[in-house]
């Protein structure tokens, strides 16, 4: 295994406290935008003022956008990531396929912890 992947089991623990939030920012802050947003719609049509109801209606569709671009950073950063990564291999021959990239995917995915345990079973001293 590289050193990459052998610092990326190091820091482990880090990472999966920053998927935890990462996740937990996904899901959670749309969902409340999208609470936020039918609450403010219900008290517009209550309210039955047109001035409200146009006004509450343009608050609610911003909110939909963005919830909806919240829900969707994760997969842009890992666009993003990958841009980097391919830049930076074709940049410095000397850097290896197996980079920061797969640490982080591995991350997102839920997977370090089995690849951890496998080195850790293979390469014990």
């Amino acid at each position: 295994m590289s050193d990459t992947m052998q610092t990326c089991c190091n820091l482990q623990p880090f990472l999966n406290i920053i998927r935890i939030v990462i996740r937990l920012i996904q899901y959670s802050v749309p969902l409340l935008l999208l609470v936020l947003g039918t609450i403010d719609m219900v008290k517009a049509v209550a309210s039955g003022d047109e001035k409200v109801s146009k006004t509450s209606s343009q608050t609610f569709l911003k909110r939909l956008m963005y919830g909806v671009l919240i829900f969707l950073v994760p997969f842009l950063l890992r666009i993003v990531l990958r841009m980097v990564d391919k830049n930076i291999i074709k940049d410095n021959s000397d850097v290896s396929a197996t980079s920061w990239l797969s640490c982080w995917n591995y991350t997102m995915d839920n997977q370090l912890k089995s690849v951890c345990s496998n080195y850790d079973d293979i390469y014990k001293d």
